[in-house]
């Protein structure tokens, strides 16, 4: 059986020299702006703010986490990085009660490259696109503190399941088995499946570079799962801190051989190197994890968030 990894990213407290913090007046934060405009990155104060678009009983806003890693490869290398992971979500809102339900929609996640002592070129996992979208959104409600800018603005986990489903999304372990785990019909629980359709177990991670082994492919399941802390920065833009985390689990790979021939799959012995060599990747000490959440067109996709992205979030 494969040996499961565990990743996980913990933000810190996000905050705004100078401007203002979920539990500010608003009134502080103009106290010198007749414009109610703040100094301090475009926040504005005081503002209303309705996360649904007008006449609708929701809005879509595009969603960026950076995250500050610590990365550990069985202590072939171990070093701090940037990951990050975007996409979209559609707020639905209940005035009277200042609650709503937040349905994140993952489009990319962006894997940290290890440069591995005495390796060339880097050790890259990619979870493709195609593969994220083919997965369900995750769901989970939101708190607002009011309906002015610069009010709190707070989410539970939303929980994303990739080629796995489980009875409890956050805390279940991930099944790591392809032989005895995979689900046998679409409505069984703790188990996996092939998420991508490619007649592959679970999902295809492309794999470059793997040390002391010839895989282009990785199978795994995962759970990539987030959570915000943050406030209302103007009517267009939600900020704060970000709390994410990814379980990894390897379920089977296979090998390209260097000298030719015919590709074939991992054996026991292949597969248990890959899992130590996975690594492992923790919030960097010191350093705050962060999301930007941007109000789009209520038609926005994937591929408009992706190739979008240095416009709406900025490099």
């Amino acid at each position: 059986m494969a040996r499961p990894v565990h990743i996980l990213m913990v933000g810190i407290v996000f905050a705004i020299a100078g401007g203002c913090t979920p539990a500010s007046d608003p009134g502080d934060c103009n106290q010198n702006d007749n414009s109610q405009t703040a100094v301090d990155g475009g926040i504005q104060c005081d503002l209303p703010f309705d996360p649904r678009d007008p006449g609708e009983t929701s809005g879509r806003f595009a969603v960026k986490v950076v995250q500050y890693i610590h990365v550990n490869a069985a202590g072939i290398v171990e070093t701090d990085t940037i990951g990050s992971a975007i996409g979209y979500a559609d707020l639905e809102y209940e005035p009277a009660t200042g609650e709503g339900l937040f349905t994140l929609k993952m489009c990319d996640l962006l894997v940290p490259k290890m440069e591995i002592p005495g390796q060339p070129l880097p050790t890259v996992f990619t979870v493709r696109r195609e593969t994220l979208e083919l997965v369900q959104p995750a769901q989970t409600p939101f708190t607002l503190t009011d309906e002015r800018t610069c009010a709190g603005f707070v989410t539970g986990p939303a929980v994303v399941l990739v080629a796995v489903r489980l009875t409890d999304d956050l805390l279940d372990p991930l099944p790591s088995d392809a032989a005895n785990e995979t689900c046998p019909g679409p409505q069984a629980l703790n188990c996996l499946y092939d998420v991508d359709l490619d007649a592959k177990p679970a999902a295809t991670v492309i794999a470059e570079n793997v040390p002391g082994l010839e895989v282009d492919e990785v199978y795994a399941t995962l759970r990539a799962w987030v959570a915000f802390d943050g406030l209302v920065g103007r009517p267009d833009l939600l900020l704060g801190t970000a709390t994410f985390g990814l379980d990894l689990a390897v379920v089977g790979c296979r090998i390209e051989p260097l000298g030719g021939g015919a590709k074939r799959a991992c054996n026991e012995s292949e597969l248990g190197v890959l899992a130590q060599v996975t690594p492992a990747f923790d919030q960097t000490t010191g350093i705050e994890s962060s999301f930007q959440a941007v109000r789009v067109a209520p038609d926005t996709d994937c591929p408009t968030v992706i190739t979008q992205a240095d416009t709406l979030f900025g490099r």
